[in-house]
């Protein structure tokens, strides 16, 4: 069973700019709601995992990736400049809580959690895209289409993130 969402109760404080000097007025009083856990897909029995991620390169074969962290696992995986890619992978959480998701990348770029699209904006520099998840296994996918040099720094955690790598990632065989 899922665990209820945390309440955050906090305060923001009120500003406002009045001619030339910032007015500080009474805070204001939140409580911030997560939402409720995206739950832990079922899947199929049969399938075969294995360690790290895939690329499947558009027009290319797809190529098993260990670690995201050296600048140049794309073209080591085969994305070629300005060549639309798929990332895939399954990751674990231990237990139901708000996670992240790091990226930074600059051209199309679309990010999906469980088939959930996350709210990427069209920015190249760091975005970063909370989801609360289900204990359980989940499964990422990435849709991306780099400007010129395929480039992506991507970051998982809750609390801290790491880059993707073949401890935490599972791919399944293609």
């Amino acid at each position: 069973a899922a665990s209820e969402p945390a309440e955050l109760p906090t305060s923001l404080p009120a500003t406002a700019p009045a001619r030339g000097e910032l007015v500080m007025g009474e805070p204001i009083e939140l409580e911030v709601v997560a939402p409720p856990p995206l739950p832990a897909p079922k899947l199929a029995d049969d399938r075969e995992f294995l360690r790290g991620l895939l690329v499947r390169p558009d027009g290319g074969e797809p190529a098993a990736v260990k670690d995201t962290h050296p600048g140049d696992w794309l073209a080591k995986a085969g994305v070629g400049d300005g060549q639309a890619f798929r990332l895939e992978g399954y990751f674990d959480v231990p237990e139901d809580d708000v996670y992240q998701f790091q990226v930074r990348f600059a051209g199309e770029l679309a990010v999906e959690v469980d088939s959930a699209a996350l709210a990427v904006g069209d920015r190249a520099d760091w975005q970063f895209l909370p989801v609360p998840l289900a204990k359980g296994l989940h499964r990422l996918t990435v849709r991306a289409k780099p400007k010129g040099k395929p480039s992506m720094s991507i970051r998982f955690g809750g609390p801290g993130c790491t880059s993707l790598d073949e401890k935490r990632f599972l791919h399944a065989a293609p």
